[in-house]
């Protein structure tokens, strides 16, 4: 297959998955604007309960990969008669996570969250919408096997499509219960809960529909998986789950550390860190369709096609990220002053930003090939070298600079480029080293 093919099927599958990732951010947005019309505390609280459900998340949602990883080998091996089996397993195994994670913060949330928030008022409206979100978390589970599942069948379109239909049921499900429209009850906070969890399991019940109707899908909700199946799939998802709540904490503590050198260079990282998500949409899209790709052509025992695929898509998220970076690079002024008006603020943020800009590209690959070595069950490795940056040299060496010996954010902001082009390198060796292609996926 000649680049330009292989180019415009890496972009067929991409370009669908990250239309809906960039969807669902822009209605995440949304939703905040519209609760934020409450009033600041009430805004408090949904940010606080909202940060708090996408930690739970974080062991529920890399079912998906694993999901992708496994199906599109078997695509590959011409197995399609065990596809029914490899879904159901996966619902079991995301249930089986999910389950117990949802009773415990259902009954520990009103004590937690009083913990976390100073302001009683904050507290009291979070504990009831986080109780309803996360009970959305079943149907979180669930939806992302079915993501996997499809993706691995190359059609990112069906995902694009459902995830567009949750969220804009998203916004109109909050117009109503939040403010009260429609003969509705006004419900606040509340409101933005039931929105969620109804358009959660609305999603759930178009994947349901389309398991049942499509041949693809042949032994759904009939097919018995093996125990060996869901040993493999719940053991590799809560590997890739827990490295995933180790980053975010980490997350956490690096923006407590920058929060030690001052408030305004605490809301720039916060700026930063969401321009550098935006920026990284594409390259993880560009993973997600690279990863059944490669698994497939595992499948068939074609290893080195398998890595030719890897290669282009790093290519291809490298020079994409590049380009989205020329505005901020070039008009940093500009896009800064969409969030702050303060112009000592825009200042100090400049050199970041453009840094953000030139970076980016090459922290881009974590994104691919992390992507596809954790599809192929190549997890754990990518997670001991996440763990062994962040925690054991990046996190104490940011501290060291920042607050212990006042070289300010632009170092501290340095460093933290620095570990992610490191981590980006890593990764890269794990995968010329080729020990993945000798993985059963």
């Amino acid at each position: 297959m000649i680049v330009s093919e292989r180019v415009s099927t890496i972009l067929k599958l991409a370009l669908p998955a990250s239309v809906g990732m960039f969807s669902t951010m822009v209605m995440e947005f949304i939703d905040l604007l519209m609760v934020g019309k409450l009033g600041a505390r009430s805004l408090a609280a949904i940010g606080i309960a909202g940060l708090s459900h996408v930690f739970v998340l974080s062991f529920v949602v890399n079912i998906s990969p694993i999901i992708q990883g496994v199906v599109a080998s078997q695509l590959g091996e011409g197995r399609r008669g065990a596809l029914g089996s490899v879904l159901n397993g996966g619902l079991v195994a995301g249930l089986l996570i999910a389950s117990p994670l949802v009773i415990i913060c259902y009954w520990i949330s009103p004590w937690y969250l009083a913990l976390v928030s100073s302001d009683s008022f904050v507290a009291q409206e979070a504990t009831p919408y986080f109780r309803v979100v996360i009970f959305a978390s079943l149907a979180v589970g669930m939806n992302c096997c079915f993501e996997g599942f499809w993706r691995a069948n190359g059609n990112t379109r069906v995902y694009m499509l459902i995830v567009i239909f949750a969220n804009l049921l998203n916004i109109f499900l909050n117009y109503i219960f939040i403010f009260g429209n429609f003969g509705f009850p006004e419900f606040g906070v509340l409101g933005a809960g039931f929105g969620t969890f109804i358009s959660l399991n609305a999603a759930l019940l178009c994947w349901v529909v389309l398991a049942l109707r499509t041949k693809f899908a042949s032994g759904f909700l009939f097919a018995k998986p093996s125990v060996v199946m869901l040993k493999k799939l719940v053991t590799r998802t809560l590997t890739l789950s827990v490295g995933d709540a180790f980053f975010f904490l980490g997350m956490l503590v690096f923006f407590s550390i920058v929060a030690q050198i001052g408030s305004a260079e605490l809301a720039v990282v916060t700026v930063l860190a969401r321009i550098n998500l935006l920026l990284l949409i594409v390259p993880e899209a560009i993973g997600l369709a690279s990863a059944t790709l490669v698994a497939n052509a595992l499948g068939e025992g074609l290893s080195v096609q398998a890595s030719q695929w890897g290669w282009d898509a790093g290519k291809m998220a490298f020079l994409a990220v590049l380009l989205l970076g020329l505005p901020l690079l070039l008009f940093p002024s500009s896009v800064l002053s969409v969030f702050f008006t303060d112009p000592k603020t825009i200042n100090m943020a400049i050199t970041p930003l453009q840094l953000t800009a030139i970076f980016s590209s090459l922290i881009s690959l974590i994104y691919v090939f992390g992507y596809i070595l954790f599809s192929l069950g190549d997890g754990g490795r990518i997670m001991a070298i996440s763990f062994i940056l962040q925690w054991l040299i990046f996190l104490p060496v940011a501290w060291f600079l920042g607050p212990q010996l006042s070289y300010g954010f632009l170092v501290v902001w340095s460093a933290y480029l620095i570990y992610g082009v490191v981590t980006a390198f890593c990764i890269v060796m794990v995968w010329v080293r080729g020990e993945w292609k000798k993985l059963e996926v």
